[in-house]
């Protein structure tokens, strides 16, 4: 009983995730800046995760979030589900809504698959 009251519970987090990626594989994606994006990144982001190799401050959350590298390195992060996910943080529930423009968020997404060859 516990096990499928835990399935269902996944279940309910995860279908609003899937929603949003494939809607945001529905449509195309604005060209980023990555070099924007690790302005960005370092302002709006850093005060969470690890944003950039050498990063001159650690975050400030007890817990930091995942890196950008790691998120980068994820088998299971594309451009796509970073950009929906950018747009709506709030479905899992874990990190705030920075209300980023699409601009941003292209940007951003561009600057975190740019850290997969590292």
């Amino acid at each position: 009983m516990r096990a499928l009251v835990r399935l269902a519970a996944m279940a309910a987090i995860a279908a609003p995730v899937v929603l949003l990626v494939a809607a945001a594989g529905a449509q195309p994606l604005p060209h980023g800046d990555a070099q924007a994006g690790a302005r960005l990144a370092d302002r709006v982001c850093s005060a969470c995760h690890i944003v950039a190799e050498h990063q001159e401050l650690p975050p400030l959350v007890a817990h930091s979030a995942p890196s950008f590298l790691a998120i980068a390195r994820r088998r299971r992060t594309t451009a796509a589900s970073l950009a929906a996910f950018l747009a709506h943080p709030h479905a899992l529930g874990r990190m705030p809504f920075p209300h980023l423009t699409q601009s941003q968020i292209a940007d951003l997404t561009a600057y975190i698959l740019s850290l997969r060859g590292r």
